[in-house]
């Protein structure tokens, strides 16, 4: 007579975690995913933001090697993109990195950038600042709306 091995197996409760963590790291996943579709609402003085890029008039030069902006438009700009296109690439700086604390051009106000990187830029993009509905503030950037450099 052959002896059968015994073959200890998961308990069952040690698979019911087992399961129940593998069903919320997957349900994780496709929320975080499913999040990227949903786009909280900006607004900007009371209408949403896309609103306020169609009031953005940037226009910009560059005098002596430094960037020349001037925001004649109806709205502040918080920051700008920088566009480079350069054998066939393109790529969008954000200009200045980081957090600011005011926002960069007021309406009617003109700033030169001697520390910009100019190389291939030939235009710029307005990124403008308005509230969630919970207060908080976020950045928008007018990707349709393109100031050629002069």
């Amino acid at each position: 007579m052959k002896r059968i091995e015994q073959k200890r197996a998961v308990s069952p409760v040690i698979a019911s975690v087992f399961l129940i963590i593998l069903v919320m790291v997957l349900a994780t996943i496709v929320f975080m995913w499913a999040k990227e579709f949903f786009k909280e609402d900006i607004a900007k003085f009371d209408q949403p933001i896309e609103n306020s890029c169609e009031k953005v008039n940037l226009k910009a030069k560059i005098i002596e090697g430094n960037l020349y902006v001037q925001n004649n438009g109806q709205v502040p700009v918080y920051k700008i993109k920088l566009k480079k296109e350069s054998s066939g690439n393109i790529d969008l700086i954000e200009y200045p990195e980081g957090d600011l604390d005011k926002n960069l051009l007021e309406i009617g106000e003109a700033e030169i950038f001697d520390d910009a990187d100019l190389t291939d830029v030939n235009s710029i993009i307005a990124i403008l600042r308005g509230k969630i509905k919970s207060g908080k503030i976020k950045e928008y950037i007018c990707a349709d709306t393109e100031f050629y450099i002069e």
